[in-house]
């Protein structure tokens, strides 16, 4: 199959033009050409459209190599230009290699031509590629550069092998008050901002280490010297041949105090101390934040103590009390500390399990909170009034079965009701 070649020919003996034509269709390509001897002529083809190569005698009644060189660099500077010339000077013919030309053949051994023609094909896509990835790479970088700049979270740039700050961002000043070179040159616990210098260099080298750091709650200080409260995240990337970091510190201090001021409300249940419904409800929202954030699943179980009102009944009041304070503390017992137990209803649970994402998982945890809540509640009364005194629990896995708290803690609540009909311990929510 021929290969397409857009030629033009800057040649004045017509014989001599199709001889190359010729030559180059043996070669296996289909030439699409044009010939031009002078300068107005060869301008007008340059500009009308691109063309695959050039080639150009050395010497013409109204024109020559240099010149058709020079208008060739200015017009299409990318173009291979390779001169086919009866007789040239050989410094002359390097002289203008070096300014720009592919490479020149002499007429009289024009089989040179089709190879030179392929090699100055070759070059020339490769510097197409090379450009290509240079306006790629600058694109990327000028990208990246207006993202550093206008990041809400503040950046650090570190040198990972020394741990010196190559760069800091806008946000940075604007939060701590202190001037891009209190930051650049120093290493990372030697910062001002940072109040302790011990956890700077375990951040420094967990990163080394590991490639990535994440830490809550570090103490930062800004120039006039006010505490704030930071998350700090860092990674670490190659450039070249250096190691880099990348740590984004972002002021959760507005969020810790109303953290804090959410402490001091009756935040847990009077009976069994464990969290009550409003903790309970702030725990999963902070859960779902992680989960979505770390793109990772979590499992929320609903407990209900079944009968319980008929055990309690049959009961005094200390004994039912007992009971529920019996329950909570088996159901700590089998859980991590991690996890979130809270007391949600008089005789119902929840728990949140962090990291708990299939669905076995949790089926293996909630199978543990029966076994261990089992004997308890039919050693108070359930088998001698004949009560099927137990738990059921509904298993409802986020995001796979709901993707906000308001679903997740319906899908859970429905899995419960479910496992109580049906007398089957657990149930999972529907997606």
């Amino acid at each position: 199959m021929s290969i397409p070649l857009r030629l033009l020919i800057v040649e004045d003996t017509p014989g001599d033009a199709e001889l190359l034509q010729h030559v180059l269709r043996h070669g296996g390509y289909k030439v699409a050409c044009e010939v031009v001897d002078n300068a107005s002529a060869m301008r007008a083809a340059l500009e009308r459209q691109e063309w695959d190569v050039i080639t150009s005698d050395h010497r013409m009644p109204e024109f020559s190599a240099p010149l058709a060189l020079a208008l060739a660099k200015e017009l299409r500077p990318g173009t291979p230009f390779i001169i086919v010339s009866g007789e040239i000077d050989l410094d002359l013919a390097v002289s203008l290699i070096k300014e720009g030309a592919q490479d020149y053949v002499q007429k009289q051994d024009l089989r040179r031509v089709v190879p030179a023609i392929e090699r100055a094909l070759k070059d020339a896509a490769a510097l197409r590629q090379r450009e290509s990835a240079r306006v790629a790479l600058e694109a990327s970088e000028v990208r990246y550069r207006r993202l550093f700049e206008a990041s809400r979270d503040a950046i650090l740039i570190v040198n990972a092998d020394t741990g010196q700050v190559i760069d800091a961002n806008p946000s940075l000043m604007e939060m701590s008050g202190y001037p891009r070179f209190e930051y650049v040159g120093r290493k990372l616990w030697e910062i001002n901002a940072f109040v302790d210098k011990d956890t700077s260099m375990t951040v420094f080298g967990e990163l080394r280490h590991m490639g990535y750091a994440r830490y809550e709650n570090l103490q930062f200080r800004t120039r006039e010297g006010r505490p704030l409260d930071v998350d700090l995240v860092s990674n670490v990337y190659p450039v070249g041949e250096t190691r880099m970091i990348q740590a984004n510190i972002r002021d959760v201090t507005g969020r810790r105090q109303a953290e804090r001021l959410l402490e001091q409300v009756p935040n847990y249940d009077g009976l069994t101390g464990l969290p009550n419904r409003m903790l309970f409800h702030d725990r999963l929202a902070q859960a779902i934040r992680i989960a979505q954030r770390e793109r990772e699943e979590f499992s929320l179980l609903y407990l209900d103590l079944d009968h319980f009102e008929y055990l309690n009944a049959i009961a005094s009041e200390d004994a039912g009390e007992a009971i529920l304070k019996g329950a909570a503390d088996r159901i700590l017992k089998q859980v991590r500390q991690s996890d979130t137990v809270a007391r949600i209803g008089d005789e119902q649970f929840a728990v949140i399990l962090p990291k708990v994402a299939t669905p076995q998982n949790a089926v293996t945890v909630a199978q543990k909170l029966i076994n261990a809540l089992l004997p308890e509640l039919q050693a108070a009364g359930g088998e001698a009034t004949g009560v099927p005194a137990g738990p059921s629990i509904g298993i409802a896995i986020f995001p796979t079965f709901a993707a906000d708290q308001e679903a997740l803690v319906r899908a859970a609540d429905a899995a419960m009701y479910k496992a109580k009909e049906r007398g089957q311990g657990f149930s999972f929510g529907t997606a």
